[in-house]
């Protein structure tokens, strides 16, 4: 019987130690390149396809677009900045009986003081990547609340 037990419940103590270890990885060597760039990251979040840290004392956003074997890095100084937005793109579907928005594309927009230069937009979600929203809707308003009033800090 306990032998039985062991044997079922081994593999997803495993697995869970394993995940644990490749979150662990991800987010020291997250914050190993912020401090490569002077940043002293509080706030961030690890997702699948972008990684996004806040140094509030600094007031720059930390952002890593793309997969580990080809990242590319951004800081952006929150003091250049006058606004800060989620934006999505949706479409309407009929079903059956009524017509749903489907999101296709979530994206935070940050706006520039200086009207000539282009708005930097990072990509939360978009189909051609993942076919489900999870979690993202909650997330950018995380971070547009977190980004809001550092805006207003000359």
């Amino acid at each position: 019987g306990i032998a039985i037990v062991v044997i079922i419940i081994v593999p997803f103590v495993i697995v869970s130690i394993n995940k644990k270890m490749k979150i662990k990885k991800r987010t020291d060597a997250f914050l190993t390149k912020a401090l490569k760039h002077n940043l002293n990251v509080s706030d961030y979040e690890l997702m699948d396809n972008f990684s996004i840290g806040l140094d509030k004392e600094n007031l720059k956003l930390f952002y890593i677009k793309g997969n580990e074997i080809n990242p590319e890095e951004f800081v952006i100084d929150l003091t250049l900045l006058n606004k800060c937005y989620s934006s999505d793109s949706s479409r309407s579907v009929n079903t059956s009986d009524k017509s749903i928005s489907v999101i296709d594309r979530l994206e935070l927009v940050l706006k520039y003081k200086e009207t000539t230069k282009a708005d930097t937009i990072i990509e939360f979600f978009n189909t051609d990547h993942f076919p489900h929203i999870n979690n993202e809707l909650q997330i950018i308003e995380k971070w547009v609340q977190l980004i809001k009033p550092l805006l207003k800090i000359k």
